[in-house]
């Protein structure tokens, strides 16, 4: 007869230990701390792309009308590394002055004053922006530009009232916290509605001849304000120089029919170049 045991006997079964299951546990908390940490990153980053992106936009814009602004500007009130000041003629008797400027918390301000007859004076010292004027933040990133290494602007001239060149560069701190920065760029000739209307044409030259010699006399109008005008023959001669309101004999015997060139220089540095052609009978 065969014995047959009490108690059967317990099957191998396989598992983890406690420590295996604990070791396990640990590793995953650690893999999924790294996954989340990582969909963290990318979040935030595209989170302050956006807001970049957004800053510039509102940057762009502002930077448009300021260049569109400086090529019709009457005058520079104000020049300096973090504080802009220019009028536009709107019409006969309205004025419009607008400050571009960073307040101590390196935020960049917009103000615009109009009025009738004269202008709301933005004067120079007074806090950016005026309490009582206000403004409106170009961006709501702070500006990350330096008055002395990377200003605001840059003029040709330290006078305001001899600028005609302004660089603009905006420059944004990407976030908080970040070393990173955003920059737009922008530059505009400035030059004033006076200097540019009424245009020198022609017409502004007035013609008289020597009845014996043929010799044409040219005469700038004054009108044109204060100018000098140097006169050359098609292939660069020199024919004469003079000023505004002053009349200029031609060196040189003209024929019957005559085409002189007038290279005409305002006070502020604009140059004109017209063709006239003379007959002297």
């Amino acid at each position: 007869m065969t014995a047959t045991a009490p108690f059967p006997t317990l099957r191998d079964e396989s598992g983890f230990t406690l420590v295996e299951l604990l070791v396990a546990m640990t590793m995953s908390i650690v893999i999924l701390f790294g996954v989340l940490n990582t969909l963290d990153h990318f979040s935030r980053n595209a989170a302050r792309q956006t807001r970049v992106t957004d800053a510039n936009d509102q940057v762009r814009k502002a930077m448009d009308r300021i260049v569109s602004d400086l090529r019709q500007a009457a005058t520079v009130d104000i020049a300096q590394a973090d504080d802009l000041v220019y009028t536009v003629q709107e019409t006969a008797t309205t004025i419009r002055q607008e400050r571009v400027c960073v307040d101590d918390d390196n935020f960049v301000w917009r103000t615009s004053a109009t009025s009738v007859g004269s202008v709301t004076a933005i004067a120079n010292g007074a806090p950016c922006p005026m309490p009582s004027v206000g403004g409106t933040k170009i961006t709501p990133l702070v500006s990350a530009n330096d008055a002395t290494g990377n200003p605001l602007f840059r003029y040709d001239s330290v006078t305001p009232a001899d600028v005609r060149s302004v660089g603009l560069t905006v420059a944004l701190n990407a976030g908080t916290g970040r070393t990173d920065v955003s920059t737009l760029r922008a530059s505009a000739f400035v030059r004033s509605r006076i200097e540019a209307a009424p245009p020198i044409t022609g017409a502004n030259i007035s013609t008289s001849c020597d009845s014996t010699t043929r010799t044409p006399t040219l005469t700038l109008s004054s009108t044109v304000g204060t100018a000098t005008v140097k006169y050359t023959d098609t292939e660069g001669n020199a024919l004469g120089t003079g000023s505004a309101g002053s009349s200029v004999t031609l060196s040189s015997a003209a024929p019957t029919a005559t085409t002189v060139i007038a290279t005409i220089t305002t006070s502020s540095g604009l140059v004109s170049r017209l063709t006239k052609i003379l007959e002297c009978p």
